[in-house]
């Protein structure tokens, strides 16, 4: 095939991109720019899905704002010029980008008919695809989690924002990845961004891709130095950060030089998401290299999402670099800010108190006065109602408005959530030890404690406590982690010497599916009973359905700590946990346990402020160590004397952390109501059972085996005539599951949700394919002598989808039934499957008649009772636009004119949106998508 710049073509796979034009043809690629949606697409020429737009003398198009008529064409360097009975031309490059194509006309009149069935199923697809992108929650039922309130909350106020520049800053155990996780699904669904980069510390990179794979099905590529360099040696494109859309990178390594910062830079991302912000060092006289590209890179990006430790934690000018990341305009004077927060927290002092009034009393109302001003319309309400209810709702919202640092900061707390397990901290001291330690750090003392591990696991005290303890609390799990994986595999040696026991490994040694396969066994009713866990257990993974929590050495970091117990004290857990911590009596590990329990209560109760007392007591705890391991004298004292200063620093690092809380913060940060509004649509959604009837009729078509392996869980695997490769589908098959609970306790099952991508991939197959687009069936009924034509037409404005199109007006499939009298036969019962059979379709339209005469005169009649269907639908859509835009701008005009956190730009942005659908809606076409042309009567239909 010849092609040449300036002709249009539409693609056969992606008909709603609208017509394209030939830019290049050269080296055996063909790019097409389609300009209705903003599409470029890059083909191998020889098998580019495309077809070239060749029109018919009659047909109609509109042009300009009038309707064009084709009397004549010609063809003049390789172009169509088609003319109207008055003469005017149109070339082919003028033909409009929003031009219909009638693929399944052309089929239904050249004979070319597919298997009745596949009209329903392309009729189904399109119904759902529809149902899925206008839906309030999608881009959030595709997730592999426990339904959380307060996570959809944030992430539904985040993902709805124009531009979201947002701090996440929820406690430990509350779940910021997942929620960063949740915005990201979604954004990326809805198609608001493509490009994204995920900044964060090396420990953390591998934690970051199991979790976004597992809970959200999204790959992502982690760029280190070794893929830098490989990457680069390629010529034609050097950098490796232009390669992938969803990349991985660690903070450290992106800023390790000028040449990948750079690079990092060139790549025109959508989203920024920056983990551990709290990392990156800013001072008004030190700025560090790591704060420097994220600085750069945040004036670049429209969404940015940094996460970090509990805000305030570390001092104010910590708190101030990270927020003049999100919005420099607002936060650009480190002096005016503390300003701003002295006075800001001499309020919320004052707001604290009505909060949790019982009742307004005279010097109540007064500070009211003081917030809200003396004319304020409240104040009224407040004199006549009582302080309960609506009116107190209607206050704190108000107070909120005016004074929160609202939708800028997002911050969940234990205080505010429900549901967490107690702690039940056990200390297991065991004989005392005599050895003796060569000079050296604390780090490497620690190392060397439990050395008879390597040399005989089964004697160690530990070992023999751990198998006791087993056997005494035989029906009951344990998660045990350690400090390497060395001494996880040591664990495992020395308690196979004295007892048969169901247990596994977790360690990096362990391939990704192999560490998935012991983590399910764990998890399994009757699976392991102990799983041994080396430092990696804490990341990451999260087990709530075990509450004994074995720790058999203690790390120097209380972060660290705090991780290890993190996997089980979570929201989710259904019961109190066990800590046991094992240590020898006046041993080097016990100056640690002491240090935890005495000290810190770490074991008790979540540490805050950890990484600032870590600072400020390390150097004392090392030197304790050191003089604990060397028996000298005073060790003893020394010890009692950090103990007192940790409880001190911890009495007042909480009295700092309590006076600093910001209540209003937290009430914004959570709205119980709606979160919860959120998953009760997702379960009536999990409820739903149109998905599993669909999937197997879809699963049917494409080719894939579907069997039932265990209860409410199947195996999908490639047969024999698979259609094409889905995603996320190999040789081996995949473990599926449509409940939700199921998938939550077994790690090896995926969810399948309408949001899953081989699901979506299906039906994307089955949409934008030309199969089920043109059918023919019998309907057997001797009665009968009647030829009904079945249609489906599909109403899509050609807008990019970051514009929000999707949800006010997705494509929208419009089914129409007529009889050959004309009539309207819509709303009579549909045929059922059993109902149609195969025919010759040819024996009808043989009869000049019938091809010539009849069939387009009822393809004409579906197409007029569908345009009258859609001016219903988009008087709705333009009704919800309207509603939706006018009252969030309402909204936020009140809220500029109480807080400066709410932008011009942001305003600016909402209003243009806000038009752009305004003027396009409007222009929605009509696009035929599929017909089915049926015989109903007797079998000898060629007399009919």
């Amino acid at each position: 095939m010849m092609y040449k710049a300036g002709q249009r073509y539409f693609s056969k796979s992606e008909p709603e991109l609208g017509l394209g034009v030939i830019l290049k043809h050269e080296f055996g690629n063909l790019e097409v720019l389609f300009p209705a949606t903003e599409t470029r697409r890059l083909y191998v020429s020889e098998s580019a899905p495309v077809k070239r737009v060749s029109l018919r003398e009659g047909q109609i198009f509109d042009f300009e704002g009038e309707a064009f008529k084709i009397i004549e064409i010609l063809e003049e360097d390789e172009g169509y010029i088609y003319i109207n009975e008055k003469g005017d031309q149109v070339r082919e490059f003028q033909l409009p980008n929003e031009l219909s194509l009638s693929g399944p006309e052309d089929r239904l009149l050249a004979g070319n008919f597919d298997d009745a069935h596949l009209f329903d199923l392309r009729r189904r697809t399109l119904m759902h695809q529809s149902e899925q992108l206008g839906s309030e929650i999608y881009g959030f039922q595709g997730a592999r989690l426990d339904l959380l309130p307060h996570q959809f909350y944030v992430a539904d106020e985040v993902s709805s924002m124009v531009k979201a520049r947002v701090l996440l800053a929820d406690e430990v155990g509350l779940g910021k990845t997942i929620e960063a996780g949740l915005i990201l699904h979604r954004l990326l669904l809805r198609g608001d961004v493509k490009r994204v980069l995920i900044l964060l510390p090396d420990a953390l990179q591998n934690q970051w891709f199991v979790e976004m794979y597992r809970k959200f099905n999204l790959w992502f590529s982690i760029i280190d130095e070794e893929r830098f360099k490989v990457v680069e040696a390629n010529p034609e494109n050097p950098n490796p950060f232009l390669e992938e859309s969803l990349i991985i990178t660690s903070t450290a390594y992106a800023s390790s030089s000028a040449k990948v910062s750079e690079a990092i830079v060139e790549g025109e991302w959508d989203l920024i998401i920056v983990d551990e912000a709290h990392h990156l060092s800013w001072s008004q006289d030190q700025v560090s290299r790591e704060y420097s590209l994220v600085e750069e890179l945040a004036k670049r990006v429209e969404r940015l999402i940094l996460l970090t430790a509990t805000p305030d934690q570390l001092g104010e000018e910590s708190h101030f670099a990270r927020l003049r990341l999100l919005d420099p305009d607002r936060f650009y004077d480190l002096e005016v800010f503390k300003k701003e927060q002295e006075n800001y927290r001499s309020k919320v002092k004052g707001i604290d108190k009505l909060l949790y009034a019982d009742s307004l009393s005279k010097t109540d109302f007064q500070l009211c006065e003081t917030l809200l001003g003396k004319d304020h319309p409240l104040l009224s309400r407040l004199k006549k109602e009582n302080y309960e209810g609506k009116i107190r709702h209607d206050l704190l919202r108000e107070l909120i408005d005016r004074h929160g640092s609202s939708r800028i900061i997002f911050r969940n707390t234990r205080k505010v959530m429900e549901n967490f397990p107690v702690r039940c901290p056990q200390a297991i001291e065991l004989a005392k030890e005599s050895r003796q330690y060569t000079r050296q750090g604390a780090q490497a003392i620690l190392e060397e404690v439990d050395s008879d591990l390597f040399v005989q696991p089964g004697n160690n005290l530990k070992i023999q406590w751990i198998c006791e303890t087993l056997k005494a609390k035989a029906d009951e799990k344990f998660l045990l982690i350690c400090s390497s994986r060395e001494k996880a595999e040591a664990i495992e040696k020395g308690i196979r010497e004295h007892m048969d026991l169901k247990m596994v490994v977790f360690h990096e040694g362990l391939s990704l599916n192999q560490r998935d396969r012991n983590a399910v066994f764990f998890s399994q009713d009757l699976g392991a009973r102990l799983l041994i866990c080396s430092e990696i257990g804490s990341e990451g993974r999260n087990f709530q359905f075990c509450q004994n929590l074995i720790l058999f050495d203690l790390p120097m970091n209380p972060g660290l700590l705090e991780q290890r117990i993190g996997r089980l004290d979570r929201i989710g857990q259904t019961s109190d946990i066990q800590i046991f911590y094992p240590y020898r009596k006046e041993s080097v590990e016990s100056v640690l346990a002491d240090f935890y329990s005495q000290g810190l209560d770490a074991f008790a109760r979540p540490l805050h402020g950890g990484e600032k007392m870590t600072q400020e007591l390390r150097p004392s705890l090392e030197e304790v160590i050191i003089q604990r391991a060397e028996n000298m004298e005073g060790a003893d004292k020394a010890l009692s004397a950090l103990i007192s200063l940790a409880k001190k620093l911890a009495k007042e690092t909480k009295e700092q952390l309590e006076e600093g809380r910001d209540h209003l913060l937290e009430l914004y940060s959570f709205d119980a109501d709606r979160g919860l509004e959120i998953c009760q649509q997702l379960r009536k959604s999990d409820r739903a059972g149109d998905l599993f009837s669909y999937l197997e009729d879809l699963f049917d078509y494409l080719g894939v085996d579907f069997r039932d392996v265990d209860d409410a869980v199947y195996k999908i695997e490639p047969g024999q005539n698979l259609l094409c490769d889905l995603p996320g589908l190999n040789s081996e098959g995949k473990l599926i599951a449509t409940q939700r609970a199921e998938t939550l306790k077994r790690e090896d099952v995926a969810l399948m949700t309408w949001e899953h991508p081989l699901l979506r991939a299906g039906m994307d197959i089955v949409a934008s394919g030309e199969a089920g687009n043109n059918c023919f069936a019998l309907c057997v009924d001797p009665s009968s002598r009647s030829i009904i034509l079945e249609a489906v037409l599909v109403l899509e404005c050609l807008l990019p989808a970051k514009s929000g199109i999707n949800r006010f007006l997705p494509p929208t499939p419009i089914f129409v039934r007529v009889d050959h009298r004309g009539r309207n036969i819509t709303d009579e019962s549909p045929f059922k499957e059993e109902d149609l059979e195969a025919g010759d379709a040819e024996r009808l339209l043989d009869k000049k008649a019938v091809k010539k005469q009849l069939v387009p005169e009822m393809l004409r009649k579906t197409q007029k009772i569908a345009l009258e269907k859609s001016q219903d639908l988009l008087k709705q859509a333009e009704a919800k636009v309207k509603t939706h835009f006018e009252n969030e701008i309402a909204r936020l005009k009140t809220l500029k004119e109480k807080n400066d956190f709410i932008s011009d730009a942001e305003l600016s942005e909402l209003e243009s949106a806000y038009q752009l659908l305004v003027v396009e809606i409007p222009k929605a076409r009509l696009r035929q998508d599929s017909l089915r042309l049926i015989w109903k009567g007797s079998e000898n239909y060629l007399d009919a």
